[in-house]
């Protein structure tokens, strides 16, 4: 074979190679894309057919972009039903006011449906935002509501642990911020950072989850303060893990 045969043989494949990688380029951009969409499809406020939470209607206050939205839970149980009245007055009671918003997620796993009834309010004297709370938690096989004592039971976990766990939380956020120059110790120590967050007890207000059948729990804070310390928490979704 000549020398000009060699040279066109190489660039053949070349190109064909380069074909090849702009395709697969390509066709890895459609997957990370596909799962993106994905991702954002299944949220925990999509309206898929196959779920057991479908958003019934939402409301949107007027001159402004807060909206609202009404969870409804598809399961065929006495539980279900008192949940899905009791989610119905909620979002009543938020739309009726101009400094609330009512929304949700859930999370659906082999054995539970959970979903969390989230408040979000504006602080009448600061003008803070600050959020609520609640959890339903139901056993997929019969459709009943569990309480904190059987999910407990059931995970074999405590609520001494919910709450040591969240102090742990609580104290490592405190070196973070110490870290990230917010205040200096001086300024504010680790009794100041609790009483800036409105937390006197950790055990207060924790809310049981299970998300993808593995036991978590809310537990909400205030993220304001003096200190500009928002900006600290604009991720927080209040959602912790046992330890």
């Amino acid at each position: 074979m000549d020398e000009e045969k060699k040279i066109k043989i190489i660039r053949l494949i070349f190109i064909i190679v380069g074909i090849v990688l702009i395709v697969a380029f390509i066709i890895g951009l459609i997957v990370t894309g596909d799962n993106g969409t994905g991702s954002t499809t299944s949220n925990n406020n999509s309206n898929n057919e196959d779920s057991l939470v479908e958003q019934r209607t939402s409301y949107t206050y007027p001159d402004s972009e807060v909206q609202s939205f009404l969870p409804y839970i598809n399961l065929d149980s006495d539980d279900a039903s008192t949940v899905n009245a009791e989610l119905n007055n909620r979002y009543n009671q938020a739309i009726r006011t101009g400094n609330i918003q009512f929304t949700y997620r859930y999370s659906e796993g082999e054995d539970y449906l959970s979903l969390v009834a989230i408040t979000n309010r504006i602080d009448s004297e600061t003008g803070n935002p600050y959020s609520t709370f609640e959890t339903y938690n139901f056993d997929l096989e019969t459709g009943s509501l569990l309480s904190t004592a059987e999910l407990l039971n059931r995970f074999g976990k405590t609520m001494q642990q919910a709450a040591a766990s969240f102090e742990h939380v609580m104290e490592t956020y405190y070196e973070q911020e110490l870290e990230s120059m917010y205040f200096t110790e001086e300024m504010c120590d680790y009794n100041c950072f609790l009483n800036l967050r409105g937390i006197t007890d950790y055990s207060n207000d924790i809310k049981l989850f299970v998300e993808h059948d593995e036991l978590k729990f809310y537990r909400a804070f205030q993220a304001f303060s003096i200190y500009g310390e928002e900006q600290f928490y604009r991720n927080e979704d209040f959602l912790f893990e046992f330890e």
